[in-house]
């Protein structure tokens, strides 16, 4: 544990020293302060059945999860709820409930050209009620934002099955496809 917070803290100058004015513009965004990075998938387990990922930020609040895939686009989402309920399937059936968020919005920082600005994209009045999920250890997905899995995390044995539908956030016109192309 104590070899995993060295290298988040490493980890951590490095990001607030690279992304100092991405940051600025969240925490514009958001009305709060980053203060200091709790997860990284390379240096924390996110696989399943022994990922840390749900104890990490379960219980947490004002939440900014960001992500970069494999094409190099920066994005994420803000999450200003508290993580307190983790769901999944059992036998086809839904078990638990979704974060419900009326501020949660997602960002593009990077994007391979298709913007020259960081986008804030807010959440749909509507389907505010289904913000963000996180799941339980044993299942394949890590997380999920938005009603139908705007995004969609899977644990690192699925990791090429993440993916991006977007329908539960304003997406300015257009630009449907900002985070991943």
């Amino acid at each position: 544990i104590e070899e995993k917070n060295k290298q988040l803290k490493e980890k951590n100058i490095k990001f607030k020293e690279k992304h100092s004015n991405e940051i600025s513009k969240i925490e514009e965004w958001s009305f709060t302060n980053y203060k200091r990075m709790i997860f990284d998938s390379e240096v924390h387990d996110w696989n399943i059945y022994t990922s840390e990922f749900d104890s990490i930020i379960y219980g947490k609040e004002n939440l900014i999860i960001l992500l970069e895939d494999f094409n190099d686009n920066l994005f994420g989402c803000y999450i200003n709820s508290k993580i307190d309920k983790c769901s999944c399937y059992e036998n086809n059936k839904w078990k638990g409930e979704r974060i419900r968020d009326e501020n949660a919005f997602l960002f593009s920082i990077k994007n391979n050209g298709r913007s020259n600005e960081m986008i804030k994209i807010p959440i749909k009045k509507e389907k505010n009620k289904s913000a963000f999920v996180l799941y339980k250890k044993d299942w394949g997905v890590l997380f999920a934002i938005g009603e139908a899995g705007d995004i969609a995390i899977m644990k690192e044995r699925y990791k090429n099955k993440c993916y991006c539908d977007p329908s539960s956030f304003k997406y300015p016109e257009g630009k449907e496809n900002i985070l991943i192309g």
